[in-house]
């Protein structure tokens, strides 16, 4: 249920107790997963996945500056919880 990246790194703190991870994801991407990630506590590692370079690659670039924008509003400012929140899971016996 993680729609957007702020949902996913909020409900990977406080859904699945994540304090570690790796994520994985475009290079114009990055910045701002790693940003909202660390904003929840997680101890975030980035890699590069893909193609450094895709067909409407301005766009995505363009769209990154005005997502980021608004992931500092939602992280400092607005906090909002996931539409799809769900109760706590706890990782660890999960697959006993």
């Amino acid at each position: 249920a993680g729609f957007r990246t702020y949902d996913t790194c909020y409900r990977a703190r406080y859904v699945f107790g994540v304090q570690r991870a790796v994520f994985v994801t475009q290079r114009y991407h990055l910045p701002r997963t790693l940003f909202t990630a660390r904003a929840f506590g997680i101890d975030a590692t980035g890699l590069v996945a893909g193609h450094d370079h895709y067909a409407g690659q301005r766009f995505y670039e363009a769209r990154e500056f005005t997502a980021l924008s608004i992931a500092w509003f939602e992280i400092y400012l607005l906090h909002p919880q996931p539409r799809f929140l769900g109760d706590p899971i706890n990782l660890e016996t999960q697959f006993e």
